[in-house]
């Protein structure tokens, strides 16, 4: 799926119109995921308690959402941030990307 269409197709489930809504909406609800999963990774990691993959690509979901509404409230298409993030890990890893961009073994 292409990160467009799934914003788009994410918008039709929000419950907010306003630009200002959806960054507050987006970025508080990223850091209540981050609190979610870090809760499971603790119990995983300290407390040998089995880790449900399950519910974390589900947290991961919700969290790709909320990263979707916050880009929805900026106008920034959430290709435009996957792509530019992609530039920066070649810029910063030049080694593991060849000239195209493809992944090597430096």
């Amino acid at each position: 799926m292409e990160f467009n269409r799934y914003q788009y197709l994410s918008q039709l489930v929000s419950g907010t119109v306003k630009q200002s809504d959806k960054m507050h909406v987006g970025i508080l609800g990223m850091a209540e995921q981050v609190g979610r999963m870090s809760v499971m990774l603790r119990e995983y990691w300290y407390n040998d308690v089995n880790m449900d993959y399950v519910k974390l690509v589900d947290e991961l979901g919700d969290m790709l959402w909320y990263v979707s509404e916050l880009c929805q409230g900026l106008n920034i298409g959430l290709e435009t941030v996957a792509l530019n993030n992609l530039a920066k890990l070649r810029r910063d890893h030049p080694r593991k990307y060849g000239k195209e961009g493809e992944v090597t073994d430096g």
